[in-house]
């Protein structure tokens, strides 16, 4: 469990690097540090916006991420054991 993170730099034959978050039998990947951070904030909120105010920027009311997301994971609880380890690997990101 936990979140795994690759360099920043291309690989060359592989891509780009991503960070996967396993939680709880479940995956999230992410292409970037602002990623984890607009998760760790939308999830980070005690009360959340429905997905269909997220998607209306993008016109897209029904493709946000958020409606897509296993409901085991919908918890305050369990957003908040998520949103932690999130921001543990920005902080440690950070450093680097």
């Amino acid at each position: 469990m936990g979140l795994a993170a690759a360099g920043l730099t291309r690989v060359a034959g592989k891509g780009y690097p991503f960070w996967t978050l396993e939680h709880r039998g479940h995956e999230l990947y992410f292409a970037s540090p602002e990623e984890m951070t607009h998760v760790a904030d939308v999830l980070g909120a005690r009360v959340m916006k429905r997905p269909r105010e997220l998607g209306l920027e993008q016109s897209a009311v029904n493709s946000h991420w958020l409606s897509r997301m296993d409901k085991a994971w919908l918890s305050w609880k369990v957003r908040q054991e998520i949103v932690r380890k999130l921001r543990d690997e920005l902080v440690r990101l950070e450093r680097l």
